[in-house]
């Protein structure tokens, strides 16, 4: 498990692991230390991501948003997904 903060609001939680035909990642999104969302994406040989869980932390922002209605938190995110190289 590998936990990556990203300001002092934002941070993610990451692990790993196997599945019958290959791997998964698996993210938390946490506010201020609250998990607010979480996201797996499963993988079967590699990944081509800029950077580890890059896939599964945009996965989870962009769920966080679509079910997000104040204006102000999604600026937020907005931010914080283009952070992560959306």
């Amino acid at each position: 498990m590998e936990t990556k903060k990203i300001n002092d609001r934002f941070s993610f939680v990451n692990s790993y692991g196997r599945t019958g035909d290959g791997f998964y990642h698996k993210s938390g999104l946490s506010d201020n230390g609250n998990v607010i969302q979480t996201a797996k994406c499963n993988y079967q040989n590699r990944t081509w991501e800029a950077y580890p869980y890059q896939t599964v932390n945009k996965k989870c922002v962009r769920l966080v948003i679509a079910k997000t209605k104040d204006e102000n938190e999604l600026i937020a995110l907005n931010e914080l997904l283009t952070k992560l190289g959306d």
